[in-house]
């Protein structure tokens, strides 16, 4: 059983604390907060994600993260989706180095979250320039974009002919090919 704790933990102490927990947790607001389970359509877009940018990245500097933790200027720590980071590699840190692209997968249960207070902590991350929302029950993304240190309305793409370019890291993602075998609603 994981202990539950109730007084605000700083970055360390959270850190310390969730490496030895058999759960993993977020830390809000100087709170532990238990991650939930995905859907099954929600593990597999993440996972065509993951398989796509994994391919798309063998040779470069940047590496594909399912997880790891992202450490937010307020003190918040993420769990995203899927995400790649391009500092240097160190095999036993716990958290991202130099996060470049964050990508979550939309839960019903956290839509409000992603939507929102997510995509204020991943702007607060000075090397994050791009956060991605996806849908899980349908080809659909909203790609939140930093451009010259200010981050621009989300632009969404819809549809199986849709591709979101990368740039960042020399990446794309084709939204046919992350939604293939999907029957969607």
């Amino acid at each position: 059983m994981a202990e539950v704790r109730h007084q605000p933990m700083s970055l360390d102490e959270f850190l310390a604390w969730e490496n030895e927990q058999e759960l993993r947790y977020e830390l809000v607001d100087g709170q532990a907060v238990m991650m939930t389970g995905g859907t099954v359509a929600h593990d597999y877009v993440r996972s065509r994600i993951a398989l796509a940018l994994g391919n798309q990245l063998q040779g470069k500097p940047c590496r594909l993260a399912l997880d790891v933790k992202i450490a937010c200027p307020n003190g918040n720590v993420r769990y995203p989706d899927v995400a790649v980071h391009c500092g240097p590699y160190r095999p036993r840190d716990l958290l991202a180095s130099e996060p470049r692209i964050v990508i979550e997968v939309l839960s019903d249960s956290t839509k409000a979250t992603d939507f929102l207070i997510k995509l204020r902590d991943y702007q607060s991350v000075p090397d994050i320039a791009a956060y991605l929302i996806f849908w899980q029950d349908e080809a659909r993304v909203l790609v939140h974009r930093r451009n010259e240190q200010a981050w621009q309305p989300g632009e969404e793409l819809v549809g199986a002919r849709a591709i979101v370019g990368l740039p960042e890291i020399g990446a794309e993602l084709s939204l046919a090919e992350i939604y293939r075998e999907i029957v969607l609603e």
